[in-house]
This record gives structure tokens, C-alpha cells and sequence, in this order.
């Protein structure tokens, strides 16, 4: 047993007891890999559960999740296409197995049933052979391709296996049938396909990598202080606030909304009429109607026009 493997079982053992005790060891071994694999799409733990399909008539396939601008989708509700933006769709699908070895069996099953699943044209008896959760899933992603058809759509197609053995090599079989699986979703979608292969080495290596927590925000002109507790009262201009709540990718981080009890709820009530506000132009100076966004953080320092904070 390699050192990389002792630590990354002491690693789950810790984190288990600590967040899911009831959880089964193989099954939090897939919670763990979403984790750390979908580390920038910043996946709540709810958001992780609803993506595992692992069990009878999976396919292969233990876990996906379809994202849209950088937002997962939750297939139990209606999607509304974002509008006058550009559509980025991603489809993140993986097997996770608490298994000391790669093997080709898993890549294998994961490649027949992707190449049916993923037709644009399926075939019902082809969706009566999965779950039905799954099977769902698919149809959702297909829906909305077609539906955004039009609007030419740029797709990302991101497969993973990860196990606790040690990382093949490019010539090896398991290697060549990752790409082979590749090329064939490729060839279909015209669409940049990966396909990661994660040991116990990489998936350490992604644990120890942890997400920023301290941030800097551009200021329009230098802040009104407060004497006492830090806290600051500042114009910021919409494309740098933009900035600071997404990614290098243009994603948003979702985990700096995790505690705000107002947080977006898909295209329902209020959301819609927010939207529709933004994107009508009217007589009034819109900012004054409205106090403006709160952001909490453990600290806060000024210094040149720009606010340097930390855990907002």
C-alpha cells in the first residue's frame, strides 16, 4: 500500500465522522471525489446528492451533473435559458470506485451506455434500460440542447474515473479506452471532451487544495469608514462587482452565497421581476431605488481604492 493511499484513507475516515457518519464508506467515497473534482463549480452537499445514480441499471455511471453558465441545473424544475448572454453548457460525468486498482470493465460500460444515452434521437427501449432517475437526467440535458439549438450553444463534455489505486499510463489499456470514449463523444458533439483518470495521488493532491477566502473588490472612489468595528460604505462599479463574485473562468462562487437567505431560486416570482427590471431601461436613477448590497465577511482593509476581504 503506497503512502499516498494510507493518508487518503485516514483523509475519508476523518472527514466521514465528521460530516456524513451514517453515510456508507462507498458512497462517501463518490461524495468525496464530486467534491474535489467539481472543487471550482462549488457543488453544495445537497447539490452533491442529487447527482449520484450509482446502483442497479446505472450504466456505468455513478454520478453527472449539467451546468449552465457555470450553475448546476436541478432537473425537477423548469429550465429558463438566460437571456442576451451567451450559453455555456458542461456535462460533468464520473464513476467513483473505492477500489485499489483502475480496471477497463467500468470505462467500457461508461462508453456503451454514454453513446446511447447521449443521442440526440434515443430510442425508448434505450432509456427503459437505465434508472429511471438517470434516464431523466439525460432527457433534461437533451431537452435543452435542442431548445438552445438556436442559439449555438458552447458545450463541454468532462469524464471522470477515480479509484485509490495509482494513475495509468497513457499506453496503457485503461488509458486508451478513456480516449477512445473520447474521440466518440467528440466526433458526435463537435464538443471538447476529456476524460481524467485520479488515483489516490491526485485526488489528494486536489484535497489539499483549498478554495480563496480572501478576495479584493475595486473601488469607484476611496470609501466612507467607520471609526470603530471595520466596515465601509463604497460605489463599486457593476462590472468590477461582477468580478469579484465570479471565477477566473467567469463562473460565480457559489459559496459565498451559501448563507444568504435570499439566495437565487431559478426563475420564480420576485426573480423573474428583478429581471425584468434589470433589463428595462426607465426614467429613474435605478440605484436609488434600492440600499444596495450588504456583503459580511470576517475582515475588511481599504487601502488604494480597493477592499482586500476576507471570508465574505
Amino acid at each position: 500500500m503506497t503512502a499516498d493511499r494510507i493518508v487518503l484513507d485516514e483523509v475519508l475516515s476523518q472527514l466521514k465522522n465528521e460530516r456524513a457518519p451514517t453515510l456508507g464508506i462507498d458512497k462517501f467515497f463518490e461524495v468525496f471525489c464530486v467534491d474535489q473534482l467539481l472543487k471550482e463549480q462549488d457543488l453544495s452537499y445537497e447539490e452533491i446528492l442529487s447527482g449520484l445514480f450509482d446502483g442497479k441499471n446505472d450504466g456505468g455511471i455513478d454520478w453527472a451533473y449539467f451546468l449552465i453558465n457555470g450553475i448546476p441545473v436541478n432537473i425537477e424544475d423548469d429550465i429558463a435559458l438566460p437571456e442576451k448572454v451567451d450559453l455555456n453548457f458542461e456535462l460533468h460525468i464520473g464513476q467513483s470506485k473505492n477500489e485499489d486498482t483502475f480496471k477497463e470493465t467500468p470505462i467500457d460500460k461508461l462508453k456503451s451506455r454514454l453513446e446511447v444515452l447521449l443521442r440526440l434521437d434515443p430510442k425508448g427501449a434505450d432509456l427503459a434500460a437505465v434508472r429511471p432517475e438517470l434516464a431523466a437526467f439525460f432527457s433534461k440535458f437533451r431537452d435543452t440542447y435542442l431548445k438552445a439549438a438556436a442559439r449555438f450553444p458552447t458545450l463541454e463534455i468532462h469524464l471522470y474515473y477515480a479509484c485509490k489505486g495509482e494513475k495509468p499510463t497513457k499506453d496503457s489499456k485503461p488509458a486508451v479506452l478513456a480516449q477512445s470514449t473520447c474521440n466518440l463523444l467528440q466526433e458526435r458533439f463537435k464538443a471538447p471532451t476529456t476524460f481524467e483518470l485520479l488515483g489516490a495521488s491526485e485526488l489528494l493532491h486536489l484535497a489539499r487544495q483549498r478554495a480563496a477566502e480572501r478576495f479584493t473588490l475595486k473601488l469607484a472612489e476611496s470609501p466612507v469608514s467607520s471609526s470603530r468595528e471595520p466596515g465601509y460604505i463604497a460605489l463599486v462599479r457593476l462590472s468590477d462587482f461582477y468580478a469579484f463574485i465570479t471565477n477566473d473562468k467567469g463562473q460565480l462562487r457559489q459559496h459565498l452565497f451559501e448563507a444568504n437567505v435570499r439566495d437565487y431560486q431559478g426563475t420564480k416570482g420576485s426573480n423573474v421581476e428583478i429581471q425584468n427590471t434589470l433589463q428595462t431601461k426607465t426614467a429613474e436613477d435605478f440605484w436609488w431605488l434600492n440600499n444596495g448590497v450588504t456583503i459580511i465577511a470576517a475582515d475588511a482593509k481599504e487601502a488604494a481604492r480597493n477592499l482586500a476581504v476576507e471570508s465574505p
